[in-house]
């Protein structure tokens, strides 16, 4: 066993001798909580400010109106993405398309999770060679498992059929790591939005803050509606 000590600062150790029964875990786990307190205050100030509005427990009552009468939902939702300018808005839509991507199952995604680099000569054998000039390097590795054994064993461990023709217009189409769900590209796209908007980046805490602040506001004034 070592007898290496672990050094803790100042505060740390305050803060256990205050708090009888806390440890180095439970300190930097309240550390965390409270710089995510002084940051959401100050991101609250700014949002207020650039926003011109009083509180961003206000923002759930401007809300963004649909430029069209029979506009559906999901014509609505990206017109949010694309025109709104409430952060509680795209707070919203950001933490649903985050959740989306997640969870997001394709063909292409199976594909970019588990296909590994494989030697060149398989792609010579199913392909034109002239496209190769077109293809990542990054995705040839002669040491590499043979693609047939690769695809047989990718459709194996996903339950559905994958072809070598969809993994050949798959590296054709993306360089390794580089494949993003729609789902994906939406959030990111959101995040821009949100930045754009509130001037800062959107954070997990944050939006969780908004949607809190605008909906436990929301609810107390139903509650407290005279009928």
């Amino acid at each position: 066993m070592s007898n290496r000590t672990i050094k803790i600062g100042s505060n740390c150790q305050r803060h256990m001798e205050k708090y009888e029964g806390t440890t180095e875990v439970n300190y930097v786990a309240f550390s965390k909580l409270t710089a995510q307190k002084v940051a959401i205050s100050r991101m609250d100030t700014e949002l207020t400010e650039r926003l011109n509005i009083y509180t961003v427990a206000h923002l759930w009552n401007i809300s963004t109106e649909a430029p069209e009468q029979f506009m559906d939902e999901n014509e609505y939702h990206n017109y949010l993405i694309d025109n709104s300018k409430n952060a509680y808005e795209l707070a919203r839509l950001w933490k649903q398309a985050k959740a989306d991507a997640e969870s997001w199952t394709c063909k292409e995604s199976m594909i970019a999770e588990s296909l590994p680099a494989f030697p060149k000569k398989c792609f010579e054998r199913w392909c034109d060679k002239n496209w190769l000039k077109d293809i990542s390097k990054k995705w040839f590795n002669d040491k590499g498992i043979e693609l047939d054994v690769v695809v047989e064993m990718m459709s194996q461990n996903n339950g559905i059929e994958i072809s070598i023709d969809e993994c050949i217009e798959f590296v054709m189409k993306y360089k390794p790591d580089a494949y993003k769900n729609p789902k994906r590209l939406e959030q990111e796209t959101i995040e821009k939005r949100f930045k754009e908007i509130a001037g800062f980046s959107i954070k997990d805490y944050y939006a969780d803050h908004l949607i809190k602040s605008n909906e436990f506001y929301t609810v107390s004034i139903c509650d407290q509606a005279p009928f």
